[in-house]
């Protein structure tokens, strides 16, 4: 689905001009206002000494409803193709502009991060259709002058809504082709069991974390808030969960319940036990917090847990 909206960031040395899907903020890039922002840019007045039309933006939220690697990277190619139109309509409104180049901006997490299957995808005998689509795309964007630059903001990190849309290779996997999965996520939330509910007609426990530290945003690929990782019971655990979710959130505590995705036998809590829950948004449990505990999970098992540094995150709006 092609992309209809677009707006100018006005700064005091460059612009950029950003494409937004859900129509959120910005005009069409086909409309007057448009042409009539471009044109004050590009033909003098106060507005052109201080400013310089840099290139254009686009976000693909809406990626994040994809399910498969072929999903996002059509979303990317459809970001690039609209940011194509409106830089094409920029030179015939700006003919001075024809051999500048513009910086086309593109890419959410799923479609920035799809690219990293192109090199799979063509590997494989009946290859992708919109791998190949990208591929010539990008030659042609490189032959016109422009420069293409993908973006994305939670790819250090990665969260079950990450998962969810299985855009990208699982870096840690044995096969490198296949999806990405929670031995690839990179941040957990710490909390602590305070409380048993054996007795309820599944067994639950209260925890130290609810929306204030993991969100509120839901995950299309399960009922819940957080994955309980399998950090601290059997080391054979499927994927790194333990049988546990948080099923249930208040502002400060959670309601752990059973991770139906988990078949084998689950281990019961206790009180006073530490939990690593994988957040279904790390960008939005990560701004709960004034730093960030940092481990390396490449050492052996007795080191693993050890703080190696703490990041100190920069926070307010």
């Amino acid at each position: 689905m092609a992309f209809q909206y677009l707006d100018l960031l006005f700064g005091n040395w460059r612009n950029w001009v950003v494409n937004c899907r859900q129509a959120a903020a910005g005009v069409a890039h086909e409309s007057f206002e448009f042409s009539r922002l471009v044109t004050r840019i590009s033909n003098g007045g106060d507005e052109a000494d201080c400013m310089t039309l840099y290139g254009l933006y686009s976000h693909a939220g809406h990626s994040y409803g994809g399910s498969s690697a072929d999903e996002a990277i059509s979303s990317l190619l459809s970001e690039i193709k609209d940011l194509q139109l409106a830089a094409a309509r920029i030179r015939d409104l700006c003919p001075d502009m024809r051999r500048i180049p513009l910086n086309l901006s593109v890419g959410a997490t799923p479609t920035a991060t799809s690219i990293e299957n192109m090199h799979h995808l063509h590997n494989q005998p009946s290859g992708s259709r919109p791998a190949e689509s990208l591929s010539q795309c990008i030659q042609e964007i490189t032959a016109s002058y422009d420069v293409l630059e993908l973006h994305a903001g939670v790819y250090p990190f990665l969260d079950m809504q990450q998962l969810a849309t299985q855009a990208s290779p699982g870096g840690s996997a044995i096969d490198a082709r296949s999806p990405i999965s929670t031995v690839d996520i990179a941040v957990t939330v710490l909390a602590e069991v305070t409380s048993l509910y054996s007795s309820r007609d599944k067994p639950e426990a209260l925890i130290t974390a609810g929306s204030l530290a993991l969100g509120r945003e839901p995950c299309k690929s399960y009922d819940g808030w957080g994955i309980v990782s399998s950090w601290g019971f059997d080391s054979d655990r499927t994927a790194r969960r333990s049988g546990w979710q948080v099923g249930r959130i208040s502002q400060e505590h959670g309601i752990v319940t059973q991770d139906l995705s988990v078949n084998t036998d689950i281990q019961p809590l206790w009180v006073g036990q530490k939990l690593r829950i994988f957040p279904n948004h790390a960008c939005i449990a990560g701004a709960g917090f004034g730093w960030y505990l940092v481990v390396d999970s490449s050492r052996s098992d007795d080191g693993k847990d050890e703080i190696v540094d703490v990041w100190v995150r920069c926070r307010g709006w």
